[in-house]
């Protein structure tokens, strides 16, 4: 099915299709919604394009390359900073992590649009009570 629009944005639409249109009411549901917003590479809708335009984000003291900081490291953690998850040169973006985040949290704005598109149609029509709701993510390990 060729892409219309935003990703997040379209996959929340096919959710919504499917809570609204398509189920049937009177019987248990199981809905499995995965946005790729924050994977490589983050790109976020116009609507949030410019959102942390004027956003500093500074790094904590435990991300700089020091003989302190690495010390107590593996091997082949240390070699993560360089790679594809690391956070020197992270999806291979020629940006330094502190400008990358402007993105990367700028996708993650639909993704939070999305769960509240999901969670106000559930308390509109009183599912909120006995509906579990679970969050997993595989995208958080370098931003801690």
């Amino acid at each position: 099915m060729p892409q219309k629009g935003y990703i997040t944005d379209e996959l929340t639409d096919y959710a919504m299709n499917w809570l609204t249109k398509e189920r049937e009411p009177r019987k248990p549901f199981f809905l499995h919604l995965s946005h790729k917003g924050v994977h490589s590479d983050p790109l976020p809708p116009p609507r949030y394009a410019h959102q942390y335009d004027s956003t500093r984000f500074t790094l904590p003291a435990s991300a700089a390359d020091t003989p302190e900081n690495n010390k107590s490291k593996p091997l082949w953690v240390r070699n993560q900073r360089n790679s594809w998850h690391g956070i020197d040169f992270s999806y291979n973006a020629d940006v330094p992590m502190t400008e990358y985040f402007k993105y990367y949290y700028a996708t993650l704005l639909p993704i939070d649009d999305s769960l509240g598109r999901v969670m106000a149609y559930l308390r509109k029509n009183h599912l909120e009570k006995d509906t579990l709701a679970v969050f997993t993510s595989d995208n958080g390990y370098m931003i801690t």
